[in-house]
């Protein structure tokens, strides 16, 4: 069963939303969603390059 959570990341995804992604150390990386799982979530950061990020790590994701 599909959660809240992987809906609203699926969507992201597929549509190739613009996000701001907040971890719980107050940093944020904005960027595009390329992919997630149950553990992680690759961002394309807006300079293009990827970071995976621990979804434990995240405290908030924004779509712009």
């Amino acid at each position: 069963m599909t959660n809240e959570r992987d809906k609203f990341l699926n969507e992201c995804c597929t549509k190739k939303t613009a996000v701001t992604v907040f971890i719980t150390n107050g940093f944020q990386l904005r960027g595009v969603i390329l992919g997630f799982d149950g553990e992680v979530i690759v961002l394309q950061r807006e300079d293009k390059r990827n970071v995976m990020v621990y979804q434990s790590a995240i405290s908030t994701i924004l779509a712009e």
